[in-house]
């Protein structure tokens, strides 16, 4: 998942959806800093989710992003 500060931060706030074009220029988060240029060539979007809680990606992949804990990284 990523946030907008670097957890356990007090101000640490989840981004639910956000483009790989501004996350080119986010700086350090919990994704390799190849995986926007990635999903730009590609044009594919990616889901981030904790996979300490398995019962959330079969949440992805049952219903989608919308009812799951995860950010989701738009390659558009």
């Amino acid at each position: 998942m990523v946030y907008t500060e670097r957890p356990p931060a007090s101000d640490a706030k989840l981004i639910n959806d956000i483009s790989a074009k501004d996350l080119l220029s986010f700086g350090e988060t919990s994704v390799d800093e190849a995986l926007p240029e990635l999903l730009i060539e590609l044009k594919s979007d990616c889901y981030v989710v904790n996979g300490k809680y398995p019962s959330r990606v079969l949440s992805i992949l049952r219903a989608g992003a919308s009812e799951c804990v995860c950010t989701v990284i738009r390659g558009d």
